[in-house]
């Protein structure tokens, strides 16, 4: 299970690679003013999280955890929702990734949508939540997040949203 969710992560990474090399903004400027530690984005994440009226995540978020692809936390008491972390030679993050198991999406889906949120606006605090909910909008996320392969991509304020679905997981990806 874990094989098939770090290939579709690195699938969906690829693709943002390439939407970011054919975006025409300058986004080096901009990556500089957006220095955030993994450490800082995890303890900002965990603590909206765990202030959320979530029922699930709340109570079962894990600590930050170092892993041979980067960093990750566990959101689910049975490892089936994980959050995702990139970063560079400066431990900067620099995309996170929330990574859900199908098998666990009708369970999760409420959750979900305020992880969603709250990964929104770890990756960029400016936005408020009827800016955050209009991305969520504009990348077709459905009230009930359904299992029908899809892939939308949204830019904001430099910032690439990528909500990715196929048969093993949902992913959304906020990457700088």
């Amino acid at each position: 299970m874990y094989k098939k969710l770090i290939l579709t992560i690195a699938s969906i990474s690829f693709l943002s690679l390439i939407l970011t090399a054919c975006s025409s903004s300058s986004s080096k400027e901009k990556e500089s003013e957006r220095n955030i530690s993994v450490e800082d984005f995890s303890k900002e994440f965990s603590k909206r999280i765990k202030g959320s009226n979530s029922e699930i995540f709340k109570k079962n978020i894990g600590d930050l955890e170092k892993n041979k692809d980067g960093y990750k936390i566990v959101l689910d008491a049975e490892g089936n929702s994980i959050l995702f972390m990139d970063v560079d030679k400066n431990n900067n993050v620099t995309s996170a990734k929330l990574a859900t198991a199908t098998k666990s999406i009708e369970t999760y889906n409420s959750e979900l949508h305020i992880a969603y949120n709250w990964l929104i606006q770890t990756a960029d605090p400016s936005l408020d939540l009827e800016k955050t909910i209009e991305i969520k909008d504009k990348l077709k996320i459905p009230d009930m997040i359904n299992l029908d392969a899809t892939t939308n991509v949204q830019q904001y304020n430099d910032i690439t949203y990528t909500y990715y679905v196929n048969d093993d997981a949902v992913i959304f990806e906020v990457k700088y």
